[in-house]
């Protein structure tokens, strides 16, 4: 068999579609105007520095997530056992753990879920 016969017998055609020759130059096109607007954007910077958070006193009873003493360095839940037995004088509040960690505060072990 020859090669002009395996091609006919394939139906393999060297003729394009000519939508798909306007499909890729559309898409070519497509790609220089994403260029060339990605060219003219200044580059993205990512800030890492993270500032020291103070404790923030909540009035509101619904935000006081954590709690923790002047006087120690760990926070707790409000229901914990470490957490209840602090003096209302001494209670600091925190919205999120990372605000206590950040503040200098770990957190309890004697408080199940809570994470390290």
């Amino acid at each position: 068999m020859t090669i002009l016969k395996t091609s006919r017998k394939s139906k393999i055609s060297n003729k394009t579609p000519l939508y798909t020759v306007i499909l890729l130059f559309v898409l070519i096109g497509e790609c220089f105007i994403v260029h060339q607007l990605a060219k003219n954007q200044p580059p993205v910077t990512i800030d890492t520095t993270r500032e020291k958070a103070a404790p923030v006193q909540f009035t509101d009873a619904s935000l006081k997530l954590f709690i923790a003493s002047r006087r120690g360095k760990t926070y707790y839940y409000p229901w914990c056992s470490g957490g209840m037995n602090i003096s209302e004088a001494n209670r600091i509040w925190f919205l999120s753990q990372a605000v206590a960690q950040d503040a200098g505060y770990v957190s309890s072990k004697s408080c199940k879920d809570l994470l390290p």
